[in-house]
């Protein structure tokens, strides 16, 4: 059964990524599908402050991280997706507070600043001495 399965395609990045996909997914789907389950989170401030209805933010929140789950999945802007990812969480943390559960939402908060920091650019590699100095591009 595993003997097609290429070991080396499962990078740390995609493991990530689908780990933070399937959080962001199942969240999204469920606070869509019952909005009862999920209202309690958004703290009842934000409608004095945001002068929107909780429902409405939970509404807009359950999309975002539907949108976060598929660029995650599809693997578009997984650098950009993976820093809305951190500053979704972080507000979650600070806005929300710390409970019994705010040690998950640590290892979510570390998980996207690893894929973050997984994704930068790499710098072009310094010429070799094998082709005399030439420069990268010609290599």
């Amino acid at each position: 059964m595993f003997k097609s399965l290429n070991l080396r395609r499962i990078t740390p990045e995609l493991v990530l990524r689908l780990g933070l996909a399937g959080t962001f997914l199942y969240a999204g789907i469920s606070s869509l599908a019952n909005p009862s389950n999920w209202i309690g989170f958004i703290p009842q401030w934000t409608e004095t402050l945001l002068r929107l209805p909780r429902e409405t933010l939970l509404l807009g929140h359950g999309i975002l991280e539907l949108l976060l789950a598929l660029a995650l999945i599809l693997g578009i802007a997984k650098r950009a997706t993976a820093l809305i990812i951190f500053f979704d969480i972080a507000l979650i943390i600070l806005l929300y507070g710390i409970d019994d559960v705010t040690f998950r939402d640590f290892g979510l908060l570390m998980m996207s600043l690893a894929l973050f920091l997984s994704n930068k650019k790499k710098p072009p590699p310094e010429p070799s001495q094998k082709t005399g100095g030439a420069p990268w591009i010609f290599r």
